[in-house]
C-alpha cells in the first residue's frame, strides 16, 4: 500500500524543512544528545522551535562543521 506525503514524512520532516531534530543532529554529529544541547546553550548552533520541537537548520550544522 502507497504511503500518503503525509504520512511518509511525519518521522522525516527535519530534512524535508532544511533543519534535523536534536536527535538527528546528533546522530549526523556522531555526538551524544548532551553534548548537542551543550553546543546549543553555547549558542555553536542555532535552534529553531517548532511548537514543542527544537529544530538545528541544517546551515547551522554545516557552519559548525566548517570551523
Amino acid at each position: 500500500m502507497r504511503e500518503t506525503f503525509s504520512q511518509s514524512q511525519s518521522q522525516d520532516a527535519g530534512p524535508l524543512l532544511g533543519a534535523l531534530s536534536i536527535r538527528e543532529t546528533a546522530t549526523t554529529l556522531s555526538l551524544g544528545l548532551t553534548s548537542v544541547y551543550k553546543l546549543l546553550k553555547d549558542g555553536r548552533l542555532a535552534r529553531i522551535k517548532v511548537g514543542r520541537r527544537t529544530l538545528i537548520p541544517i546551515a547551522s550544522i554545516d557552519a559548525l562543521l566548517r570551523g
